[in-house]
């Protein structure tokens, strides 16, 4: 038998993420690229983020490549 463990999983909408970035304080920085994907590099914009989660008290982002997603969702399952 396997268990499965839930776990909560928030979303933001596309239209709504500005609003989030700027409740971050992070929006300026966002608009003018400094936010890298923390698993390939590659500069995050409004076109291809793919999530954000706090870690250390720091947001890190991924962007929406398939094999980035894919490293995400592993790390969400171990």
């Amino acid at each position: 038998m396997t268990l499965e463990t839930k776990r909560e999983l928030k979303a933001v909408h596309s239209a709504d993420l500005i609003n989030l970035l700027q409740k971050l304080d992070i929006h300026e920085g966002f608009m003018n690229g400094e936010f890298r994907c923390s698993i390939c590099g590659d500069s995050i914009n409004l076109t291809n983020v793919g999530s954000m989660k706090k870690i250390e008290g720091e947001i890190r982002f991924t962007c929406s490549k398939p094999t980035c997603y894919n490293e995400v969702v592993k790390t969400m399952k171990d």
